[in-house]
């Protein structure tokens, strides 16, 4: 069987939005909603962003590079 099941709903609107626009504008507008933090999933391998992560959580083939909020209106 060589077909694989599509992400939620949520999960593909996600997607679509982080492709679209600017990541950095994206991550920060994200910091000023969040309740304690956000948590981006890259590849392990994958390019660092801009914005440096607080702290990171590597796996073996993915990495969770996680931002603290900041104060702000969204």
């Amino acid at each position: 069987s060589g077909k694989k099941a599509l992400p939620d709903k949520q999960m593909q609107l996600l997607r679509q939005v982080a492709h679209v626009g600017d990541f950095s504008s994206l991550l920060e507008l994200c910091r000023r909603r969040a309740l304690l933090r956000v948590v981006v999933k890259q590849p392990l391998k994958g390019g660092r962003t801009v914005v440096s992560p607080d702290y990171s959580i590597k796996g073996k083939r993915v990495r969770y590079d996680i931002y603290g909020r900041v104060e702000g209106n969204g």
